[in-house]
Parts: structure tokens; sequence; C-alpha cells
């Protein structure tokens, strides 16, 4: 049996990558949303993370009887991670799928993104109806709803109740930008200066009234 985790990036997908390995299963947390079936390295791990627009239809017909999550979050939150994730990268000096479509055009890009991970959801929603042993939805970075997820995956993934306490918060933006500011952004300072979260949620918040998205939605992961 494999584990698929085909939410989209920044929705708690490192975290699952850890809890996957302290429970004991082989883990890889990286773009496999872009491997061909026949990569060896689906035979080589049993759990997968991390990647964007998931061919869930394939990979349910090439391992059947697998287990697939659809992790969210709340539009507004996850926006801005990606940018904040992108504002890492620039200070990194690396580039991406991600950074390269924000920097063709950051309003088109988040348009996009609003726009794919509905359209992605109702692909998602519509295939896996009445499944429920072989799929489920979670929202991990929802701290109010975190226990109460966090007991949905024990019990869908059927493993000890002692993973319960098992399932870090993985990775944050808050994380690597405080490591970064604490060792190398001297190196980067006369680069580039990241813009505060403070102005990324405007540009973001900006963009959701333009696209006439309600405000009450903002805060919804998108998820049944």
């Amino acid at each position: 049996m494999k584990i698929f985790c085909i939410g989209h990036n920044k929705t708690g997908t490192s975290s699952l990558h850890t809890l996957f390995k302290k429970a004991g299963m082989t883990s890889c947390h990286g773009m496999y949303s872009e491997w061909q079936m026949e990569d060896p390295r689906f035979q080589e791990f049993q759990c997968f993370s991390d990647g964007e627009n998931h061919d869930f239809r394939n990979l349910d017909h090439h391992f059947p009887g697998s287990k697939f999550i659809l992790t969210s979050r709340s539009l507004e939150d996850w926006l801005i991670s990606r940018v904040r994730h992108i504002e890492v990268r620039r200070i990194l000096e690396k580039t991406g799928w991600m950074r390269k479509e924000y920097e063709s055009g950051p309003r088109e890009a988040i348009k996009s993104w609003i726009d794919n991970r509905s359209t992605y959801h109702s692909d998602v929603f519509s295939y896996f109806k009445d499944r429920p042993t072989s799929f489920l939805t979670v929202n991990i970075c929802d701290s109010s709803a975190k226990n109460r997820s966090l007991n949905a995956l024990v019990n869908f993934l059927q493993l000890p109740e002692s993973m319960l306490d098992a399932l870090p918060h993985e990775r944050s933006t808050d994380k690597v930008t405080k490591d970064i500011s604490g060792g190398i952004k001297n190196l980067f300072s006369n680069k580039y200066k990241p813009r505060s979260k403070v102005e990324i949620r405007k540009e973001v918040r900006s963009v959701l009234t333009e696209m006439n998205i309600p405000e009450e939605e903002w805060s919804s992961d998108g998820l049944p």
C-alpha cells in the first residue's frame, strides 16, 4: 500500500513527511508529481508528499489499494505562505517553478493559484466521492483543528495511538526566515531585502478583493 499526499505545497506536507517517518514508514518529500509512473522511486518508498496538481487518477490505477490525503489550509494563509516561500528563495538565490511564475506577474500568479486550487479540489472530490477508506481531507495548519486532524490521520492510516503526539510543524516559513536571519542573512543583505508578512498580506488581500472573493471565503480551506 502506498500513501500519497495530493494537496498543494505549503499545506503541511513536510509535517506529514515527518509523521510518516516517525511511524516507521519510508517516505519521500519532493516534487513526485513530476515523476513518470515507471520511476523506480515509486517502488523504493511507501509515502509521498509535496508537489503540484498530482495525477491522482493514474496513481490510483497504478497502485491499487493505496490511500490518498488531500491537505489544505485557509486560502489567505496559503497564498501568503507561497509568496513568503518565494521571498526565502530570493534570499537564498534559488529559483523554482513557483518563483518563476510569480516573478513573471505577481498578481496574475496569485489569481492563477486561486483558480487552480478551486478546480483541482473539485476534481479530487469528484473522483474520490464515496471512498472514505482510501481518501481523507485534512487541515493540519489550523491550530484549532489540529487534534481533530491528527486523530483522523491516525485512524485513516491505522497508526498506533502513540502517534497522536507526533505531528510537528516542519519547515514553516517563519522558522526558515529565523534560521536565515540567525546565520547567512548578512551574506545577502545587500542583494535583497525580504518583504514583511504584513506587506505580503496586503498584496494577497488586494488580489482577493479584485477577484470579488467574499472575505468569509478568505479563511476557507476549500474542504468539505
